[in-house]
């Protein structure tokens, strides 16, 4: 069980379990998780939830989200990442993400960014040795590409080689390809059915082979192997 704790100036606002689909986070009060702030857009971020997996999204918010200190457009979260939205903290606790699961890639375990509380600074040495952990365990499992044949991002080719890579559209038909030691394997996380060879995803992973055919709402695309 994932969960959040918000903070300012090192004062805890509110704590909270993470949802199984989705958690908005924004100025507006129709967001899931609102801040009347106004170094917060209305509509900020968003945290998706995939399997026992979090990614946090960037939802083109004018001050921008931070993770660790860093600015970040998409990012899985890992057990304990701290997430920068001006002057609010958002602390991300996962037991699940810091060990190995079934749904995860990154069996090494990385080094956490060491943050400061008197400045929230971080650490470059240590970011970077995340960095190359991250990096190290990434090389490891099966890589492929996505060619894609319709919709607006015909003829590119997407590869896959990161621990999580998303397919199709938030709010549309989203789906996403984890790298597991075995191969690479297809989940749904939201929207309309991603289907595989013409057949919709259910609710287990379907592990890709080389050749099948991807449609995720008005995208198209054919899955390589590497």
């Amino acid at each position: 069980m994932a969960k959040i704790v918000l903070s300012h100036d090192g004062e805890i606002i509110e704590q909270r379990v993470l949802p199984e689909s989705r958690l908005t986070i924004g100025r507006s009060a129709d967001c899931d998780l609102s801040i009347d702030s106004g170094e917060i857009s209305g509509e900020h971020a968003a945290i998706i939830t995939v399997v026992n997996d979090h990614f946090l999204e960037d939802l083109g918010s004018t001050n921008g989200t931070l993770v660790n200190g860093k600015r970040i457009t998409r990012h899985l979260l890992e057990n304990n990442d701290v997430i920068f939205l001006g002057s609010y903290r958002i602390k991300y606790m996962n037991v699940a993400s810091s060990g190995v699961g079934f749904d995860r890639t990154q069996i090494i375990a990385p080094v956490r960014p060491q943050v400061s509380p008197a400045n929230t600074q971080v650490v470059p040495a240590a970011l970077d040795s995340a960095a190359a952990s991250t990096k190290a365990t990434r090389s490891r499992f099966p890589k492929g590409r996505l060619v894609v044949v319709e919709g607006p991002r015909a003829g590119s080719e997407v590869a896959i080689d990161g621990v999580l890579v998303p397919v199709g559209h938030e709010g549309k038909s989203l789906g996403v390809i984890n790298r597991r030691p075995l191969g690479l394997f297809l989940t749904q996380v939201s929207g309309k059915p991603v289907r595989v060879n013409t057949r919709p995803l259910g609710a287990d992973p379907v592990q890709l082979k080389n050749g099948d055919e991807i449609i995720a709402g008005d995208e198209r695309a054919l899955f390589k192997s590497a």
